[in-house]
C-alpha cells in the first residue's frame, strides 16, 4: 500500500492532483473482500486466496482483509490478457 502512495507521490510532483500526497491517498475507497470479489467478479474464497499468497494487494487488519481500489485497479493495468501475447 506504501508503495503505491509512494509511486502516485512521485508521479504527483509535477504539480498535478494533489498538493499532499497523504490526501491523495486518504482519497481512495477502502474496499471489503466481499467488495473485491464482486467488483472482480470472483468467489469470495479465490479472494482470500489470492490476498495470501499476494497477487491481490490487500491489508489484514487483525482478521480482516481491507484492499485500496486503486491498488486493485492499478495491479490489472499491466495484466496481459489472453491471446494478447506478441
Amino acid at each position: 500500500m506504501a508503495r503505491l502512495c509512494y509511486e502516485e507521490n512521485k508521479r504527483m510532483s509535477d504539480g498535478a492532483g494533489c498538493a499532499s500526497g497523504v490526501e491523495t491517498c486518504m482519497n481512495t475507497e477502502i474496499m471489503t473482500p466481499q467488495e473485491v470479489a464482486k467488483y472482480l467478479k470472483l468467489s469470495l474464497s479465490t479472494v482470500y486466496k489470492f490476498s495470501r499468497e499476494g497477487i491481490l494487494p490487500g491489508v489484514k487488519l487483525g482478521k480482516h482483509w481491507r484492499y485500496l481500489k486503486k491498488e486493485i485497479d492499478y495491479s490489472f493495468a499491466g495484466v496481459q490478457r489472453c491471446g494478447d501475447a506478441g
